[in-house]
C-alpha cells in the first residue's frame, strides 16, 4: 500500500482545514426505515480495521474531523446540540468534542447536515480498538433524524439509542434495533490509484504556528519593527519549523502586513542547530527563494516549487515610512546591505538602461544617476543639500569603494568567488559570453584582429523611432513612481551567510520606517510525494511506484 503524507498546514487556521481535507471513513448510508422526531440520540461506532495508515514503523493515524447526519430539515436555521464521545479503559464516556448545529444549506428539505470539529481530535494508538460514539440532541428546525433498519451494524454490537447509559434503543415498527444513518469524519484527505497504478491513501498531519515567535514569548502578538531612521533599512523574522530535527516542506507563505507595500525575500536553510538570536541566525549558510514578493495585503504567497528545509527567513525591505517624533537626537543604528550587494544592483540596473521604457522613464523626469544612488545609500540615506562640486563628487566615489572594500573584508572565499560570478555578465562584452559556433562569436572573432588596438565591440545602433513627449506630471503622481524606480528590491543575491552593514542615522523630519506583520504562517498545499526529501531514490525494496 502506497501512503501520502499531507504535512498541512503551518498556521493556526484549523477550520480550513478541517473544511478542505476531511474525507468519509466510516459511511452507514443504508436505506432509511423511519425516523426520531425529538430529543437526544446516540449512536455507537468502532473505527475501521485499516484506519492507521503506512507501516507500522511509520504509521500515521488521521485525527477525526467532523460527522454528517441524515436528516429533515424545516428551516435554514436550526439548534442542535452534538458531539463525539470516547470510551476509555476504566468504562466510562469522555466527551472530546461538543458544538453546536445553527445553519444548514437547504430547507425543508432532506440532506446530509455536515458538522465540523472546532479543532480536529487526534486518536491516541491505543484507541484504535475501542468503542465511540456520536450524539445530537433536536431542536429547532429538525423534524426527522434518519435511521437504517434493521440494523446493518449488528454485527458490530452497535446500535442507535435514547439513554447515554447505553440503554433505551431506538426500535422500528417492527421493534427491531436500528442505527442511524450518520458519516464519521477524520482527516484522511483522499484515496485511490495513481498514474503507475498504486493504491495511495493520505492523512493530513496538523502543525501549528508554536515554532515561529515573531514577539519574544507571545507567538499570538503581532509584530512591529523597531523604528528605522532609513528608508534602507532591513528587517528580518526568523522561523524554526523542523519537526523532532528534520526539515519540513513549505510551499507558500501566508503573510497579513501591517505595513503594506513593502517587500520582502525568503531564504531556507538546514543548517546546524536552532538559533538563539539574529546574528547567530544570520550566521546560517541561505538560500534565496527566486523571487520577490510585495506584501500588499494578507494573502497566500506561493514558492516557485515546494522547498524543504529546518529554517525559514523572511527579509523585508522597502520599508514604510510613517510620521514619528522622538526626544532621541543621538544617531540611531540600524541594519541595511553591504555595498557589495548594492553593486550588483546597479550593475543590473546600467546593463538594462537600453530596454528602459521611455514611456514612463522620459514622461516623470526620473534621473536614476547611479553615483548619486551609491552615494545615498553609502550616507543613510541623508539628503546632501544642494548640489556639490566636482571634488566632492569624486569623494563621493572613492567613499563607496572604501565602503565596498570593507563590506568585501566580511565575507568568506566561497561567496566572495559567487559574487565574482554573479557580476561577470556585466564586466564583460556580450561577445565574450558566446561561443565561436554562434554568429555572435564568428563576427567578433573576425573583428578582433582588425580592432585589437581599438576599446569597442561590434554592436547594434539603437535609436528611437519616437521623440519621448514629457508632459508636467503633479508630484502626487509622481514622487511614488520616482520611488518606485529609484529604489530597487535589493537582497542577497547569492548562497551566503548574511552579513548586514550596521549604521548610523538621526530621526529627521519626524519620520521613521517600519515592517509589521500581524499574521505569518508557512503553509503546505501539495501532497504528492511520499517523501519529503528534495531527491528521491529508488531502493527497489518496497512497494512505492512498481509499475509491475
Amino acid at each position: 500500500m502506497s501512503r501520502t503524507f499531507a504535512q498541512e498546514e503551518l498556521s493556526g487556521n484549523r477550520m480550513s482545514v478541517v473544511t478542505k481535507y476531511s474525507g468519509v471513513v466510516i459511511n452507514q448510508n443504508g436505506p432509511f426505515a423511519g425516523a426520531v422526531t425529538s430529543g437526544a440520540v446516540y449512536q455507537d461506532f468502532f473505527l475501521p480495521t485499516d484506519y492507521v495508515r503506512g507501516p507500522e514503523s511509520t504509521s500515521e493515524i488521521p485525527a477525526l474531523s467532523g460527522v454528517q447526519l441524515m436528516m429533515q430539515t424545516s428551516t435554514l436555521n436550526v439548534t442542535a446540540l452534538w458531539g463525539i464521545d470516547h470510551f476509555n479503559s476504566q468504562g466510562a464516556w469522555d466527551t472530546l468534542t461538543q458544538n453546536t448545529l445553527e445553519q444548514v444549506p437547504l430547507a425543508p428539505a432532506i440532506i446530509w447536515a455536515q458538522m465540523n470539529v472546532p479543532v480536529p481530535i487526534p486518536v491516541d494508538s491505543t484507541w484504535v480498538s475501542d468503542r465511540f460514539r456520536l450524539w445530537i440532541v433536536l431542536d429547532t428546525g429538525i423534524s426527522d433524524l434518519f435511521y437504517a433498519s434493521p440494523n446493518p451494524l449488528a454485527a458490530q454490537n452497535v446500535r442507535a439509542y435514547i439513554n447515554p447509559n447505553g440503554s433505551d434503543p431506538v426500535l422500528d415498527l417492527s421493534s427491531n434495533e436500528v442505527s442511524l444513518n450518520f458519516r464519521v469524519l477524520a482527516l484522511s484527505a483522499d484515496s485511490g490509484t495513481d498514474i503507475l497504478g498504486n493504491q495511495f491513501r493520505s492523512v493530513v498531519i496538523p502543525k501549528t504556528v508554536e515554532a515561529v515567535n515573531p514577539v519574544a514569548g507571545n507567538p499570538n502578538i503581532q509584530w512591529m519593527s523597531r523604528p528605522n531612521p532609513s528608508k534602507f533599512a532591513v528587517e528580518a523574522l526568523y522561523a524554526d519549523l523542523s519537526q523532532d530535527g528534520e526539515p519540513t516542506v513549505v510551499d507558500s507563505i501566508l503573510l497579513d502586513p501591517i505595513t503594506p507595500n513593502m517587500t520582502f525575500n525568503v531564504y531556507f536553510s538546514s543548517e546546524g542547530d536552532p538559533a538563539i538570536d539574529a546574528a547567530d541566525w544570520d550566521s546560517k549558510l541561505w538560500t534565496r527563494v527566486p523571487v520577490v514578493y510585495t506584501a500588499r495585503k494578507r494573502d497566500t504567497y506561493y514558492l516557485p516549487r515546494p522547498e524543504t528545509a529546518k529554517y525559514f527567513k523572511i527579509e523585508m525591505t522597502n520599508l514604510q515610512g510613517q510620521q514619528y517624533r522622538t526626544k532621541v537626537v543621538q544617531p540611531i543604528s540600524y541594519q541595511r546591505f553591504p555595498s557589495w550587494v548594492l553593486t550588483y544592483f546597479l550593475a543590473q540596473y546600467e546593463a538594462s538602461r537600453l530596454s528602459e521604457d521611455y514611456f514612463i522613464g522620459d514622461a516623470i523626469n526620473v534621473a536614476f544617476d547611479l553615483l548619486d544612488y551609491a552615494y545615498s545609500y553609502s550616507t543613510d540615506g541623508i539628503d546632501p543639500g544642494v548640489e556639490m562640486p566636482m571634488s566632492v563628487q569624486l569623494q563621493r566615489q572613492a567613499d563607496f569603494q572604501t565602503q565596498l572594500t570593507q563590506d568585501l573584508s566580511q565575507v568568506d572565499f566561497a561567496t566572495l568567488r559567487n559574487i565574482s560570478t554573479a557580476l561577470l555578465p556585466f564586466a564583460l562584452r556580450p561577445a565574450d559570453l558566446s561561443t565561436t559556433d554562434s554568429l555572435l562569436g564568428s563576427v567578433a572573432s573576425q573583428a578582433t584582429a582588425t580592432l585589437s588596438s581599438v576599446q569597442t565591440y561590434p554592436q547594434e545602433s539603437v535609436r528611437p523611432s519616437y521623440t519621448p513627449i514629457a508632459p508636467y506630471t503633479s508630484s502626487r503622481i509622481r514622487d511614488p513612481l520616482m520611488q518606485e524606480k529609484q529604489q530597487p528590491d535589493m537582497f542577497f543575491f547569492v548562497t551566503c551567510r548574511h552579513t548586514y552593514r550596521q549604521s548610523t542615522a538621526q530621526f529627521t523630519n519626524d519620520r521613521a520606517y517600519f515592517a509589521g506583520v500581524r499574521e505569518l504562517a508557512f503553509l503546505r498545499d501539495n501532497y504528492n510525494i511520499p517523501r519529503d526529501t528534495p531527491v528521491y531514490w529508488e531502493t527497489f525494496g518496497d512497494g512505492f511506484n512498481r509499475l509491475a
